[in-house]
């Protein structure tokens, strides 16, 4: 994404550049928050802490959200404290669902202050 000022001519209009923001950084300024979705029963104590080692690799400004189904039919939303925040790249989606088995749902906001120029 590019941000700047344009210029126009009589025959011609040019962008000039204040800002050049690659995909992947635009996208992780977007992504506000994770969701896992999970079952209680799938949820034991040893998935929880290896869970907890993955995100302290990658701190960052978006919040963890876990989705817990419970064994008596009650679907709990629980949010991680603010220091489980993460970094949502590529590499931290690709070891969650590795280690849970399904997919992470990404939130995404995009508001006239989160990119510049716009």
């Amino acid at each position: 994404m590019v941000s700047g000022s344009l210029e126009t001519g009589e025959s011609s209009a040019k962008i000039i550049a204040q800002e050049i923001m690659s995909l992947p950084i635009l996208r992780q300024k977007a992504v506000k928050a994770i969701e896992l979705e999970m079952n209680e029963a799938s949820a034991p104590r040893d998935l929880i802490e290896r869970l907890h080692e993955i995100v302290l690799r990658y701190p960052g400004e978006c919040k963890v959200i876990f989705k817990l189904n419970t064994s008596r039919g009650e679907k709990l939303v629980i949010s991680a404290h603010d220091r489980f925040n993460v970094i949502p790249c590529f590499e931290l989606i690709a070891e969650i669902e590795a280690l849970v088995g399904t997919g992470i749902n990404e939130v995404f906001s995009l508001k006239n202050n989160d990119i510049p120029g716009i």
